[in-house]
């Protein structure tokens, strides 16, 4: 994974590509357009600066651009927390530096990693795109202090996912935009209405 504060050059990319999706949003004729009579000589395309080591990108694409760069943003400290059922599964393994894991690391004999557990981000990824395309003069500041309060994930086993699977992985914030007082927090909201509910015990990792 990435660490967003020691790169720059990262934040920059991800400000060109909010830049592109806010502009995908607001060209709603064009969108109608591609989805009336699709076609690749119809394709839009963002040009870069010559030192993002690219020509072209099709805008459709910025949407997925972003969620990848997002997902390798590592949580500051106090934001990163663990499953109960995880953290005696990793015991259980007799591994004790399992902070450190990611997805492709072997955990026992030949399994991986993501074959036992998942890393969820309790703010989805959709949500914090959307607070992104928020801001109005983007820059590498105001990207970053974003990503630090709501880059925030949970290590939880695979059974565990499922049942996040059941109608709790996207935007989890809509009822919390629309409705709630902002005297929760996100993240405190998102451990009650969907972590709390499932029965999934978190703790912060230490």
């Amino acid at each position: 994974m990435s660490n967003i504060d020691n790169n720059k050059y990262l934040t920059k990319y991800l400000i060109e590509l909010i830049n592109i999706d806010k502009q995908n949003d607001e060209d709603n004729d064009s969108k109608k357009k591609k989805k009336e009579n699709p076609s690749n000589n119809d394709m839009m395309y963002y040009d870069f600066e010559e030192n993002y080591h690219t020509d072209k990108i099709q805008v459709g694409a910025s949407h997925y651009l972003l969620n990848q760069i997002i997902r390798q943003v590592i949580p500051k400290e106090g934001n990163f927390y663990i499953s109960k059922k995880a953290k005696k599964r990793f015991e259980k393994y007799n591994i004790l530096n399992h902070k450190n894991y990611v997805y492709i690391d072997k955990i026992k004999g030949n399994k991986k990693f993501n074959s036992i557990f998942h890393d969820d981000h309790i703010i989805d990824v959709y949500s914090i795109i959307e607070e992104l395309k928020k801001i109005e003069e983007l820059n590498v500041d105001n990207v970053e202090d974003l990503l630090k309060k709501e880059i925030c994930i949970a290590r939880i086993l695979k059974s565990e996912n499922k049942k996040l699977n059941k109608g709790y992985k996207y935007n989890r914030l809509k009822e919390y935009n629309e409705k709630h007082n902002s005297h929760e927090s996100k993240i405190d909201y998102v451990k009650r209405t969907v972590y709390n509910k499932n029965k999934i015990e978190l703790e912060v990792y230490k």
